[in-house]
């Protein structure tokens, strides 16, 4: 807003370790989210003028990812009023509805890639979360660290 830039280093390298316990991620983000929609009255005019390259990010970068959950749930919706017109809307129905449901399967029961998928629906739910809690007056005053496997985390970037 003041027109000072942030600039990247590209060779910085910064590791995350994952909760053991999916829930806990899905806690963090629905928190996240929530602290998210609740910080949208601080933001400077200048990130809600869509036409300006600041907006542009702000729109682009974050507003539409922390809408797709409700993205998905659209689809969804929307597949399955398809469904009755042709097979392969009742087929695509019926694949996004497993997809969507993956959160409710046990991620070690999974193959690496549906865990994937699995996460990417999970973290879009968490954002929904958020969403309606930050909707009822529910904001989560404090932060609790999870307990994260940093070694596992290392592990698997630097194999």
């Amino acid at each position: 807003a003041q027109g000072y830039r942030t600039w990247y280093a590209l060779d910085a390298i910064c590791y995350t370790g994952i909760p053991d316990d999916p829930r806990e991620e899905f806690h963090r983000k629905s928190r996240v989210a929530c602290s998210n929609f609740a910080t949208l009255r601080a933001i400077p005019p200048v990130f809600l003028r869509p036409w300006t390259r600041a907006g542009w990010l702000f729109y682009s970068h974050k507003l539409l990812r922390w809408l797709g959950g409700f993205a998905l749930i659209g689809a969804a919706i929307g597949s399955w009023l398809l469904a009755g017109a042709h097979w392969s809307y009742a087929a695509a129905a019926l694949v996004l509805s497993g997809m969507l449901a993956l959160p409710l399967v046990p991620t070690a029961v999974l193959p690496p890639l549906v865990r994937h998928v699995r996460h990417f629906v999970a973290m879009n739910y968490a954002q929904v979360v958020g969403f309606c809690r930050w909707l009822a007056g529910r904001t989560v005053p404090y932060w609790q660290p999870p307990q994260r496997n940093v070694s596992a985390a290392i592990g698997s970037r630097t194999a």
